[in-house]
């Protein structure tokens, strides 16, 4: 069943979950949800095809594809990752090139220290953990940054796997930070400090100068879509799959998110 992303009548009545060999169906009146290209929609992991079943169950007399982020997200993986997966990680490299967290202001000096105190521990991180050695630069002048560096962010993203891809590109492009996206993809931050530091410059705008937003209304405007909804990242893991390691490599950075979580350990600060 080609499950288009428009607008349109609910056309099902019972939402069910198929294990297969290769992953999790969803089922609509017992017949498997295909894309909007018309793949067949497989989903690694049992607490992924959950969410992506309750988003469909959850719909009511209209089908609203606005309402449904995690099957977004995983129709993109297949329609649009998996097939152009070397075209993605040339476009992520592209930001590893001119990563957000390398310009730092040179006129407000609160802005400055503020860069400094919220960014320069994922710099370092960047540098210890991946290799990258990143150079930092103020004002509006570009800086070019090695090709090891490059290199060495570009190496780390292709050792993610196609779904682990599609939330790193989300990550990326909303945030403008090769390095951040790496480090929520592998759990060294979460969401809420992730957008903190994507969006440091706004939120200083607004704690300087005022803004529209208050806080209790949940977040600013300019706050993307994983502050709005819940987090596919969230729901798919290594560590969710129970019939395969947790690590990326065989003496890779081991990545597990809280709610499967062996150790009970949290998100926390950079860390090797």
């Amino acid at each position: 069943m080609n499950a288009g992303m428009t607008n349109r009548k609910r056309f099902y009545k019972a939402v069910d979950i198929s294990k297969a060999a290769d992953g999790f169906s969803v089922l609509l009146d017992q017949r498997a949800v295909r894309s909007p290209g018309g793949a067949a929609l497989l989903l690694p992991t049992r607490p992924l095809a959950d969410a992506v079943a309750a988003e469909w169950d959850g719909q009511g007399d209209e089908i609203s594809p606005v309402s449904m982020p995690q099957f977004s997200l995983a129709v993109t993986v297949v329609d649009r990752v998996t097939p152009q997966r070397s075209a993605i990680l040339d476009e992520l490299a592209a930001y590893g090139g001119n990563d957000l967290l390398c310009y730092h202001d040179s006129d407000d000096a609160g802005l400055a220290a503020r860069q400094q105190d919220g960014w320069m521990p994922w710099i370092s991180w960047a540098q210890t953990t991946l290799g990258a050695d990143l150079q930092i630069a103020t004002g509006i002048m570009p800086v070019s940054q090695t090709d090891a560096a490059c290199r060495a962010l570009a190496d780390a993203a292709a050792t993610h796997d196609d779904w682990e891809l599609g939330m790193l590109h989300r990550a990326v492009t909303l945030g403008g930070s090769m390095v951040l996206g790496l480090a929520f993809l592998r759990n060294r931050m979460d969401a809420a400090a992730l957008f903190e530091a994507a969006f440091l410059d706004e939120l200083w705008q607004a704690e300087k100068w005022g803004s529209d937003w208050k806080p209790r209304t949940g977040a600013p405007p300019f706050a993307p879509n994983w502050m709005r909804r819940n987090g596919f990242c969230s729901i798919y893991g290594p560590c969710a799959r129970n019939d395969r390691a947790i690590t990326y490599r065989q003496a890779g950075t081991i990545w597990q998110r809280t709610i499967w979580r062996r150790d009970g350990a949290a998100c926390g600060r950079p860390a090797g």
